[in-house]
């Protein structure tokens, strides 16, 4: 999982935490694997490379790229390919179910995209931008961004949006979010960009009143579950799964969490809410 996302994917104090952790937990246990069956795997969008091809990891558990309505990605038709049998499920059910997470976008690694297959997002948020508090106001202006340096997360597909989003930026991609924010404090970066739901993470966790997010959205990001390409059973589960937290409220109370965590909002018009 994330580690350094605080609300969304957050090893602190001996624990894994956060929104993606949550779904995760549901998801495992929804396939039939009790807690201490979960094996979490810390990664970056970096390291994800070839975790379920290599079957390193049985569920990512990430930020995705959506479709072009940029709205919540039911899936409802994940996995209707031919598919292998119950024997290419995640482990069994005497071992473990492996989790991990990375990031999203055209920038990630071939063989991460072309070795999953999608079973459903459970998140949709808008891709923005973090910047110093007093910056807030005149950083939403399209024209203000012209010449300036902004952090994404290598392999995150952060560079990608903004470079289409806005042409004029300077696009400087760090290993780690705690590396751009540190980036942005010292003033080697103008913003990081990310999705609002991390954004709100990372300015409650590390930035304390010193920072603030420009509102306006660059793109969307959808937060997802990928499983290992042609496994089209274990994907429906999934997404059965994932459905099946939306309808017991079990979601709704991970919302709340999250927008208790981070302070983020999460937009219903996005998400098929309301």
């Amino acid at each position: 999982m994330a580690v350094d996302e605080p609300g969304v994917g957050w090893w602190h104090d001996g624990r894994f935490s956060g929104f993606d952790v949550t779904v995760a937990r549901y998801v495992a246990d929804a396939l039939g694997y009790a807690d201490k069956q979960i094996v979490f795997t810390p990664v970056t969008p970096q390291t994800a490379s070839g975790l379920l091809g290599q079957g390193r990891a049985d569920l990512l558990v990430s930020a995705l790229p959506v479709g072009e309505s940029g709205r919540f990605v039911d899936a409802r038709d994940a996995g209707n390919g031919t598919g292998n049998d119950a024997g290419d499920e995640a482990g069994n059910r005497s071992g473990s179910v492996s989790a991990s997470t990375a990031g999203p976008g055209s920038d990630v690694p071939e063989d991460v995209r072309d070795g999953a297959e999608d079973a459903g997002s459970y998140l949709v948020a808008p891709q923005q931008l973090l910047v110093h508090r007093d910056d807030v106001r005149t950083m939403a202006s399209m024209g203000s961004l012209a010449g300036k340096v902004v952090c994404t997360v290598l392999g995150s597909g952060g560079a990608a949006a903004l470079t289409k989003a806005l042409p004029g930026v300077v696009v400087r991609p760090r290993p780690s979010y705690p590396q751009c924010l540190t980036a942005l404090m010292v003033g080697e970066a103008d913003a990081v960009s990310a999705d609002g739901a991390v954004l709100a993470g990372l300015a409650r966790g590390y930035g304390g009143d010193y920072l603030g997010i420009v509102r306006r959205p660059l793109a969307s990001v959808a937060h997802g579950v990928r499983v290992k390409a042609g496994n089209a059973r274990l994907a429906r589960k999934v997404n059965e799964a994932l459905r099946a937290m939306r309808r017991d409220g079990s979601w709704a109370r991970a919302v709340r969490t999250l927008e208790e965590e981070t302070g983020y909002r999460v937009e219903a018009g996005l998400n098929g809410v309301g």
